[in-house]
């Protein structure tokens, strides 16, 4: 992957960046509306939710929801941070770290500019304004790159495969966790994996990146961006 085609997929990132942004500004404006089909979706899917609550599923999604809890996500960050340092690999620190930043920074736009209210069923009651998903943003970012960088580690496929199941699960789980709680609509959920997939590309490209300048070789003899 030579330098020219990485500078044109960083540009494309950053043109995805600015288009949620523009989004966001329209629909603050009056400008865009949210579809009738999807209001409806998410209220169907609410109701869904509920008629499925019982006492111990909910203990069960309460303890799937704190892996993309604020403090749960800060401590596990800082732990990963002090062991790629020991590892040797702090390298990855930076980028790490740029795509936890980044998926919180949009996330907190996201709700400061749209300011929805939370669903009226919820167990518990959330403070922030409900879109987009918080959990399920960071939980997509953090899972999905710590199971790209592991798998960096590992040749065989099937090890690589295990890894990224493993994180699907935790993400879908997180996810999941918002709608049965009652704590977000479907497109709330939605949104937070869009930009958690967002960031995870971004903090992948930087990797990419950082290795092709450490093994200091062309970077024309590198065949994949990922």
């Amino acid at each position: 992957m030579n330098f020219f085609k990485l500078r044109i997929s960083l540009l494309l990132l950053l043109g995805v960046i600015l288009l949620y942004l523009i989004l966001l500004f329209l629909k603050v404006s009056g400008y865009v509306s949210t579809p009738i089909f999807l209001i409806d979706l998410d209220e169907r899917v609410m109701e869904t939710m509920s008629l499925w609550r019982t006492s111990e599923l909910i203990k069960i999604f309460m303890g799937a929801t704190f892996l993309g809890a604020a403090k749960f996500v800060v401590a596990l960050a800082a732990v990963l941070t002090v062991c790629l340092s020991l590892w040797k690999r702090s390298h990855f620190i930076v980028p790490f770290w740029i795509v936890l930043v980044g998926t919180e920074a949009c996330v907190f736009l996201g709700k400061i500019s749209l300011m929805r209210t939370r669903p009226d069923i919820a167990v518990y009651l959330e403070t922030s304004a409900s879109f987009p998903s918080g959990h399920a943003a960071i939980s997509l970012a953090l899972y999905g790159f710590l199971a790209y960088l592991l798998t960096l580690r590992f040749k065989k496929i099937v090890h690589k495969i295990l890894l990224y199941s493993l994180a699907i699960i935790l993400i879908l789980a997180v996810g999941f966790s918002r709608l049965y709680l009652g704590v977000h609509y479907l497109s709330d959920v939605i949104a937070g994996y869009a930009l958690g997939i967002l960031w995870l590309i971004v903090g992948m490209i930087v990797v990419k990146f950082i290795m092709l300048q450490r093994k200091k070789i062309p970077p024309s003899s590198e065949k994949y961006l990922i």
